[in-house]
C-alpha cells in the first residue's frame, strides 16, 4: 500500500505542476496577446499618422498652388496697369510729336508766305 500512496502523491504532485504550468502559460498567451494588440494599434497609427502626413502634403501644395496662382494674377494685374500707363504716355507723347508736327508746318508755311510775298 505503501507504494500506491507514494504513486498517489506523486500523482497528485504532477497534476499541481500541471496545473500551475497551464496558469503561467495562460498568462504567456495573455501577455503575447497584449503585445500583439498593442503592435498592431501602433501600426494602425503609424498608418494613420502616414495618411494624414500625405493628406497634409497634398493640401500644401494645392495651397502653395494656390498661392502661386494668386502671384500670377498679382503680377499680371500689375503688368496690365504698367502697360496701361506706358500706353498713356506714349499716347500722350504721340499727340506732343503731332503737335510739334503741325506747328513746324504751320512754321514752314509762314516762311513760303513770307519768302513768296518778298
Amino acid at each position: 500500500m505503501n507504494k500506491v500512496r507514494m504513486l498517489e502523491e506523486a500523482i497528485e504532485e504532477e497534476r499541481l505542476a500541471r496545473s500551475v504550468l497551464v496558469v503561467e502559460l495562460e498568462e504567456e498567451r495573455a501577455a503575447s496577446a497584449s503585445a500583439a494588440d498593442e503592435a498592431m494599434a501602433m501600426i494602425l497609427r503609424e498608418r494613420e499618422k502616414h495618411f494624414l502626413e500625405k493628406e497634409l502634403e497634398t493640401y500644401k501644395h494645392i495651397d502653395d498652388d494656390d498661392d502661386d496662382r494668386e502671384r500670377i494674377v498679382y503680377d499680371v494685374h500689375v503688368i496690365e496697369d504698367d502697360n496701361s500707363a506706358e500706353m498713356k504716355d506714349v499716347d500722350a507723347a504721340e499727340h506732343k510729336v503731332r503737335d510739334n508736327v503741325d506747328q513746324v508746318k504751320q512754321m514752314d508755311n509762314l516762311l513760303k508766305d513770307h519768302d513768296s510775298s518778298t
